[in-house]
């Protein structure tokens, strides 16, 4: 019975070619071949579930070594800069930090990049959420550097030192504790506005 419906599938499609033209039938052809192979090959139709085939599967402990990863570049990144000698001006502090704060804004979205494991996703969304606020609060920051803003300047690093023991408190939660090994902003020879 399925034999006699596909000949009768191909009868009513030949039929269908012989009634065009030649460029349309060419074209008609070309089509119903590309689609022929697509199904054989099971990238369209073909009676499948309709769902792709699932990927590998990130556990933590993946996700972490990845996250991992991406930090200890970071963290290379920041250890080679030059360090900033004690008593430096305002402006150079903010060549500094901004220096610090590309490579910070790089590694929050590498790690953004990064699949999280499905059990993890909102753990790993509000690890992310206190890098990107780390991040804006570390150009806050530089503005206040750069305008000179003592007071501002002390008010905002006791509030990124919070931020920043969040952010790796929420690292080593997630085992990504490379992620935790940064610096933070009283490292900084002008933290405490000198």
């Amino acid at each position: 019975m399925e034999g006699s419906a596909d000949r009768t599938l191909w009868q009513r499609v030949r039929s269908f070619f012989t009634g065009l033209t030649g460029f349309i039938t060419a074209t008609a052809a070309l089509i119903v071949a590309v689609v022929g192979a697509l199904t054989a090959v099971g990238v369209i139709g073909g009676g499948g579930s309709g769902s792709s085939p699932p990927g590998p599967t990130v556990t933590t402990a993946s996700w972490a070594a990845r996250a991992n990863d991406v930090c200890a570049r970071a963290n290379d990144t920041v250890a080679a800069l030059p360090q900033a000698p004690k008593g430096i001006s305002m402006e150079a502090a903010g060549a500094f930090v901004k220096s610090s704060l590309t490579i910070g804004r790089r590694m929050v979205r590498d790690l953004a990049a990064l699949t999280p494991p499905p059990e993890k996703e909102q753990q790993v969304a509000r690890f992310l959420d206190l890098g990107v606020q780390l991040n804006n609060g570390l150009s806050e920051f530089v503005s206040d550097l750069t305008l000179g803003d003592v007071a501002a300047l002390q008010t905002r690093a006791a509030s990124l030192q919070a931020l920043n023991k969040q952010f790796n408190q929420a690292a080593v939660d997630l085992g990504a504790t490379t992620c935790a090994e940064g610096g933070s902003v009283s490292d900084f020879p002008f933290a405490a506005g000198g």
